[in-house]
């Protein structure tokens, strides 16, 4: 864990695109910011595309992601992981444009709130 940040997003494996690039990554920055948290740690389950992934598959350690006070898991399948580990996380949607929960503005911002409603009852340092 970084020594300045409480909070960790657990995804997926990483896109195919490049970081600078990436949709996805935008959004889940987008989402932050939104939060006033400009400081976070991520970790994928794998450390390689995998757009096929299965969770038996998953080489992320529970222990690297046990001790953040708020743990955000990006999809179903990191959700399944952090319950399979025994892990209390906070479930987002995927944030893929491909996603249709986002095509819906004011569904998107329920998300959001109920996010930051999240993070604000588990990081101490707000």
């Amino acid at each position: 864990m970084s020594s300045k940040t409480q909070i960790v997003i657990v995804g997926h494996s990483p896109g195919k695109v490049d970081a600078d690039k990436s949709m996805t990554l935008k959004r889940v920055k987008d989402w932050m910011e939104s939060c006033n948290i400009l400081m976070y740690d991520w970790y994928n389950l794998v450390d390689y595309h995998a757009p096929d992934l299965k969770l038996k598959d998953a080489t992320l350690k529970p222990e690297t992601v046990q001790e953040y006070n708020v743990i955000i898991s990006i999809g179903n399948l990191a959700d399944d992981w952090c319950k399979k580990n025994d892990i209390n996380n906070y479930k987002m949607p995927h944030p893929s444009g491909l996603n249709r929960i986002w095509n819906d503005k004011r569904r998107a911002n329920k998300i959001i709130r109920e996010l930051k409603r999240h993070i604000y009852a588990n990081y101490t340092a707000i």
